[in-house]
């Protein structure tokens, strides 16, 4: 981590516990590289047996940056972390795991502390809604302009619309985005049995001001607006970047959702997630909270950062088939808890991601699944 990146953490920690002294917000983060690090282990798992801001806010910023780390090296993504799959496994396949993974890092921690700053404007935050059906709509139409094969690509944005509309009743959306992009990534993978190369032990990961403010933006929408998941909020926000780009913009944008859920109590009067439900109760001033935040994006990005060479590089002592296996046993587990409905969607959507790759249609396009109904949602 460079002088830059160090001083931002030790900023962000400083300025963070002096708003809010709590230390328990460093072990909250230290529980969050657990769950970050298992695959379809959520925050949420513990959040009934747990209590106190401080805590509550360290664990799921910390899980924002770790889940990153098993969707790109083995194709087991939670919900937030889904499409950094597919920038994250080409990169993974390069030997560029650990760049992958850092350039979450570095944006989690840039946009993080910038969304935290922005708490001033959150007025003119509120006003954002009506651009939200403007920009997803022209999300879809990039999606489709840019497709090599348009028939099948309308075809996977159909199928894709019509799972994504009943998953949402039924809530079974992480089951869906389960099967889109981690199970069908890790049965077409066993089936080719591509060569995963070492992984390098050096990185080169930058991110840039725009990146940082494009997540920080996304991050805003995901955390305050109905209907509108990171992921979504990421590829309206930037839909046509590199792969290097996306992972930045995506790294930030999860980060700045775990942060945003919560302040999203104060500025429109109701939680946006799990960790927000848990805070709820308490009812923590402002300046808590983003002391909270901030103490827990400079030490989450730091850990995440000092322990990324040694867990990517252990990758390379693993078996990568046996360990595919055991994080396909991992997520139809997990999937299994929702019942027999869950099950039915993740294999719908398995199926759906298996045949998006056969015919060589990006898997990004399978986000039609959340995208088409948030644009219904605001319409009807």
């Amino acid at each position: 981590m460079k002088g830059e990146e160090q001083a931002l953490c030790i900023a962000a920690i400083a300025i963070g516990l002096t708003l809010a002294p709590d230390p328990s917000v460093i072990l909250g983060c230290i529980v969050g590289v657990l769950t970050g690090l298992v695959p379809g282990l959520h925050p949420n798992t513990f959040l009934p047996f747990l209590s106190g801001t401080a805590f509550i806010i360290g664990l799921a910023v910390s899980h924002s940056f770790f889940d990153f780390l098993p969707a790109i090296m083995l194709g087991a993504p939670d919900e937030a972390a889904s499409l950094s799959v597919l920038p994250g496994h080409k990169m993974l396949l390069r030997g560029k795991g650990l760049e992958a993974f850092r350039l979450t890092i570095l944006g989690g921690l840039f946009a993080g502390t910038a969304a935290v700053a922005l708490i001033p404007f959150l007025g003119f935050v509120k006003q954002i809604p009506a651009l939200v059906p403007l920009v997803l709509g022209f999300t879809l139409l990039t999606m489709l302009k840019t497709a090599g094969k348009k028939l099948p690509t309308l075809a996977i944005m159909a199928a894709a619309a019509i799972t994504g509309h009943y998953a949402l009743a039924a809530n079974a959306l992480p089951a869906m985005l389960a099967g889109f992009f981690g199970t069908s990534t890790i049965l077409f993978s066993l089936a080719k049995r591509p060569m995963i190369p070492p992984q390098l032990p050096h990185a080169d990961a930058r991110i840039t001001h725009r990146q940082a403010g494009l997540a920080a933006l996304a991050g805003w929408l995901a955390g305050l607006f109905p209907a509108v998941s990171p992921s979504v909020a990421a590829m309206a926000v930037c839909p046509r970047m590199r792969a290097r780009e996306f992972l930045a913009v995506l790294g930030g944008t999860n980060t700045v959702y775990a942060v945003a859920a919560v302040l999203a109590i104060h500025v429109i009067g109701r939680p946006r997630s799990g960790a927000a439900i848990a805070v709820a109760a308490e009812y923590p001033p402002l300046l808590v909270i983003a002391g909270a935040s901030l103490a827990a994006i400079g030490f989450s990005a730091w850990l995440a950062w000092e322990l990324s060479r040694p867990l990517v590089l252990a990758f390379n002592k693993v078996n990568h088939r046996a360990a595919s296996l055991v994080a396909l046993a991992v997520v139809i587990g997990i999937t299994a808890l929702g019942g027999t409905q869950a099950l039915v969607f993740l294999s719908v959507s398995t199926v759906i991601g298996l045949v998006c790759l056969a015919w060589g249609v990006r898997r990004s396009t399978c986000m039609a699944s959340l995208l088409i109904p948030v644009l219904l949602y605001y319409f009807l």
